[in-house]
């Protein structure tokens, strides 16, 4: 066993590195989340309904994992040239509860993830038809318009979550009557930037803004006129319809968009941790091999 620690030291040292690459990667992920202006949008969206400040949360979580991993890397690092089985220790043990949060907090988010979005459903409805445009949730409503502009979606669950709101009422006669919308529902004329700057106030020409709200409108009249029909057929004939439209996005809900982005993505998502927990399971057999291996060592001596 001895005849092979020079190779488990390097291939030990070569995976603490891409550990360590990890950490710092993790902590700039956290310093671009609260520095960039776009992801804290989206963040104030997933706020509504909670008081909790969940972007600084996630925030601060990723900052504080990479700072913690990045430590611990240093210490394998350092454990690993000097060959000292406490360091070596310490190094596994910190390992190994990263890697036990990493699949905990994937098993809980699995199983708490319908109620998470009927949650955010809720929620969300309920903050449209109350508290959307407000100065005082502005950052909030900035969130949603992010969602609403980047995803070309509308509401929540769809678009008639606007309907009988205190949005459509405080607008009074710059809405057409039974038009159930947000002017961040409708094609902007400007960039994504540009159209969600401004404490959430969207950048819509004439144009742009009067066909909106006759295709809004039509969308909710059918939605009414067809709901007698059941709920299935109801969606499928607004649907169809909305998917004709040119200036408004009222084919999809922003709940069922972001499902919708994330089983796009979800192979990613999945490739991205299974391959991280098996590069720290890998970690952690070479830091035991090699502290067997010095062990080992240290006895034939």
């Amino acid at each position: 066993m001895a005849r092979c620690l020079p190779l488990v030291k390097i291939l030990l040292l070569i995976f603490t590195t891409i550990f360590l690459v990890f950490g710092i990667a993790v902590l700039v992920v956290g310093i671009w989340i609260k520095t960039n202006p776009e992801i804290s949008n989206l963040g104030q969206a997933v706020k509504v309904g909670d008081e909790e400040p969940v972007i600084e949360i996630i925030t601060w979580l990723f900052i504080g994992s990479g700072i913690f991993v990045f430590a611990v890397g240093v210490v394998g690092f350092i454990g690993t040239i000097r060959g000292s089985k406490i360091m070596l220790g310490f190094y596994m043990v910190c390992i190994f509860i990263v890697f036990a949060a990493e699949a905990s907090a994937g098993v809980y988010s699995g199983i708490r993830k319908d109620y998470v979005i009927k949650m955010v459903e809720d929620e969300g409805a309920k903050y449209l038809k109350t508290n959307y445009s407000r100065k005082s949730t502005a950052l909030i409503s900035q969130g949603l318009n992010y969602v609403q502009v980047e995803h070309r979606c509308c509401g929540v669950n769809n678009f008639m979550d606007y309907q009988g709101s205190d949005y459509l009422e405080k607008l009074g006669d710059k809405i057409k009557p039974n038009a159930s919308m947000s002017y961040a529902c409708c094609e902007v004329a400007t960039s994504l930037s540009e159209a969600i700057k401004g404490n959430g106030r969207l950048t819509v020409d004439a144009m742009s803004r009067n066909e909106c709200m006759n295709e809004a409108v039509i969308a909710t009249s059918i939605y009414i006129n067809t709901a007698e029909r059941g709920e299935e057929a109801r969606d499928e004939a607004y649907k169809k319809e909305c998917d004709g439209f040119k200036y408004f996005h009222c084919s999809k809900g922003c709940s069922e968009s972001l499902q919708d982005w994330v089983a796009d993505n979800l192979i990613i998502f999945v490739g991205v941790g299974v391959g991280v927990g098996v590069a720290q399971l890998i970690l952690l057999f070479l830091s035991l091999w090699y502290c067997q291996s010095v062990n080992k060592e240290r006895d034939e001596k």
